[in-house]
């Protein structure tokens, strides 16, 4: 009688287990699926933004371009930017001296 009663408890213990188990992959699954679709709704909405701020620096750029734009008699010239140094006019373009002293001998 007493081996019946733990075979029975064992029995249904296994039983609420495995359906707990169940249960928890269920809600574990069901969490995961949640979780993949929000982020797809946000990489969405990133998506949007991303290309919206895009096609304003382009329209901008754009913009910007046309005001560089110049028309004379059909011809079209572009204005042309001087990049410019920030040191001012001056240039060191000249050899400098080389005080190194001489290194080591080669291979010979």
């Amino acid at each position: 009688m007493f081996v019946n009663s733990v075979v029975g408890f064992t029995s249904v213990s296994a039983a609420v287990a495995a359906v707990t188990a169940i249960a928890v992959i269920g809600y574990v699954f069901n969490d995961i699926d949640r979780f993949y679709h929000d982020a797809l709704v946000e990489l969405n909405e990133f998506k949007i933004e991303a290309n919206t701020a895009w096609d304003k620096i382009i329209h901008s750029l754009h913009e910007q371009n046309q005001r560089e734009v110049r028309s004379t008699n059909g011809h079209v010239l572009l204005k042309r930017r001087r990049k410019q140094s920030g040191s001012g006019s001056s240039c060191a373009c000249a050899a400098q001296p080389n005080d190194c002293p001489p290194g080591p001998p080669g291979p010979s």
